[in-house]
């Protein structure tokens, strides 16, 4: 027998989470509930996670031997909806999975949570069983499972994957592995996540007495859809796998298929057929409409459609001593953006493990559905120190060819049009870095102002201009080229230090042809307002002058950092304690607008064609080198010396 789970952490239901997703399915929902109602061993803490059904969740005649609680989502897919439970399920030491029209039996929970046993890197997964066997579709359906189930433990080598509806692990492990992910939302997450599960070294244990009974009821139609969904799942996991180099075949052998048709009647034996006919359907109609997006995207001069296959993260560095009342306006930007919960990666800095900023920053986390958690770097903050964490994160988490938005807490990226459809013109035109320029954000009267939580971020400092430059002025270590930022790349291009230009040697192709930093016109302000990619600036708060002083004295600090962190300082100084707004250029009223966005694109890639004779060799140099020729040029400018 497996070991027990140790009883000086209290009863397993007292640490455990059941976590059931559901979208309009009310009777089968309550039926659900009412099985789980009747486990042993509980009560066992039961949370529903409504994704976005047409009528709410009711959980009012809920009772029995659980504690059911229930989240409202907007409709994400059953894996995304399931980290959302997750993320809920503070405390929680094993998490357990069933879907709402599944019927768990008694003794399911403490079966599988016996089989789990509290070992790191387990999964573990129970059997299903068709609760409908006067439905020929259901049982046959359900008879497909089984079969892999049982082809793949009579082969050896451990289980291939756990179905999603009767699935346990410990919360941690869960976690760690980021979870489910969310671009499959409608097939294949049970699959991808037990293949993530393997790669990180873990292990998938079968349990063949915890048992559910699968309550799913079908007509052909629904038949025909359910396998065709599996289809498509498999090759969005195909292609997803091949993004990261792995281009192996993963189908079944032909044994498999043979004994689906063996010892079978012959209504189930057609319709096991029927089921691969269906599911052959739906992974070559998305390999058909792969094709078609393809040659779309190379056709067009605009934009193409960007596919749930291309995952869109978002990346970010925070400091718990000073940032923590940024980061729930940041959280709420990009999550209006279009970035899921679960595509939130965040870089906790403090200076100590205890630091209490740092239970503070993973409660707001929590709060906005931020299921990953973060990544803690204890060490004194430097710039360059920070962008190799926020490297190494990139490499490690995202396939090469994911999109990667790279923001500081203080920066609020816009964009011309729906974020999708910005990454998406950029891939048609053979973009795979697209840069905007900084916009500085100020209070309306200058001063460092403290960061609320209400109003927005953008009523509390409404005012754009051109800040940085007019402060910091230019010199060979600090020039314009610092004010341009990457919004969005690949994961296979890392940003250099302070993230406004790639690091050396990843080959960028840029939205605008060339660097925007290497414009002639990025000196002007009114040109820089005109660039319709921009980062709105959140720095000039109460909090920067404190902020400078420590990273001023912080061993390591760039000289550029050092030089413009003094000329703030100086400022400050000479003016009251805030920005001068009489020496700063302000943009007014002016605002991006999206209907001249492609006329603005199409000028902008020309503008971009008129390159200096120097710039084969700007292509070949360092960004310090870059920024020494950018002064130069403007010094012949200044004297007149070039037109």
């Amino acid at each position: 027998m497996a070991p027990t789970p140790d009883a000086r952490r209290g009863s397993p239901a007292a640490e455990t989470a059941i976590v059931v997703p559901s979208f309009d399915r009310p009777q089968e929902l309550k039926e659900c509930l009412a099985h789980l109602a009747r486990l042993e061993g509980g009560p066992w803490r039961v949370i529903v996670v409504d994704d976005g059904s047409t009528v709410p969740v009711d959980l009012s005649g809920v009772s029995g031997n659980i504690n059911a609680t229930c989240i409202r989502r907007a409709n994400g897919g059953p894996g995304a909806a399931r980290n959302t439970g997750v993320a809920a399920a503070e405390g929680a030491r094993w998490i357990l999975f069933t879907d709402d029209d599944c019927r768990p039996r008694p003794d399911w929970a403490l079966k599988l949570i016996e089989a789990q046993a509290g070992a790191e890197r387990r999964l573990v997964g129970g059997r299903i069983e068709n609760a409908l066997p006067e439905n020929a579709y259901s049982a046959a359906s359900q008879a497909l499972a089984n079969s892999l189930t049982e082809h793949h433990a009579a082969r050896g080598g451990g289980m291939a994957f756990f179905t999603t509806n009767n699935m346990c692990c410990l919360r941690a492990d869960f976690l760690h592995v980021g979870g489910f992910d969310p671009a499959f939302r409608q097939a294949s997450e049970d699959r991808d996540l037990s293949l993530r599960w393997r790669e990180a070294g873990g292990e998938l244990v079968h349990e063949a007495a915890a048992i559910v009974d699968h309550a799913h009821r079908l007509t052909l139609a629904s038949f025909w859809k359910l396998h065709a969904s599996y289809g498509r799942g498999a090759r969005h996991l195909h292609r997803r796998l091949a993004r990261e180099g792995d281009t192996r075949a993963r189908f079944e052998a032909l044994s498999f298929y043979a004994g689906l048709l063996a010892r079978r009647d012959p209504v189930q034996a057609a319709l096991m057929g029927l089921s691969q006919i269906a599911t052959t359907a739906g992974y070559a109609g998305a390999a058909l409409s792969e094709a078609q997006t393809k040659t779309q995207g190379r056709m067009m001069s605009d934009k193409s459609n960007l596919g749930a296959a291309e995952p869109v993260w978002c990346l970010t560095c925070v400091g718990v001593q000073d940032d923590l009342t940024l980061l729930p306006h940041w959280l709420r930007h990009y999550l209006e953006l279009g970035i899921a919960p679960e595509r939130v990666i965040v870089i906790l800095n403090a200076e100590s493990a205890d630091a209490p900023g740092i239970g503070a920053a993973r409660e707001i986390l929590k709060a906005h559905g931020v299921v990953r958690p973060p990544e803690i770097w204890i060490a004194p903050y430097t710039s360059g120190t920070m962008w190799q964490q926020r490297a190494e994160a990139q490499t490690r988490i995202c396939a090469p060819e994911d999109w990667v938005l790279n923001a500081d807490v203080d920066e609020f990226q816009r964009w011309p049009e729906p974020l999708t459809d910005c990454l998406a013109r950029a891939a048609a035109l053979g973009a795979d870095c697209v840069q905007g320029v900084m916009i500085d954000r100020l209070a309306r009267d200058g001063t460092l102002a403290p960061v609320h939580p209400d109003p927005h971020i953008f009523e509390q400092f409404p005012l754009r201009g051109e800040v940085a430059m007019a402060i910091g002025g230019t010199s060979p270590v600090h020039g314009r080229g610092g004010t341009v930022k990457i919004m969005a790349a690949r994961a296979r291009i890392l940003p250099h230090r302070g993230g406004h230009s790639p690091a050396r040697g990843t080959g960028a192709s840029y939205l605008y042809r060339y660097p925007l930093g290497s414009f002639h016109e990025i000196d002007d302000p009114g040109f820089r307002f005109s660039v319709p990619t921009q980062v709105d600036h959140v720095h000039w708060t109460e909090s920067l002058p404190a902020r400078l002083d420590r990273r001023l004295t912080t061993p390591g600090v760039s000289p550029a950092g050092a030089e413009y962190g003094r000329r703030q300082l100086d400022h400050f100084a000479a003016n009251g304690g805030g920005v001068a707004l009489d020496q700063v250029t302000l943009e007014g009223n002016a605002s991006l607008e999206a209907t001249d966005w492609p006329g603005r694109l199409a000028q902008l890639r020309r503008i971009g064609r008129r390159k200096p004779l120097t710039a084969p060799l700007r292509n070949r140099m360092g960004p310090r080198s870059q920024r020494i020729l950018a002064a130069w040029r403007r010094m012949l400018g200044q004297n007149g010396l070039r037109r």
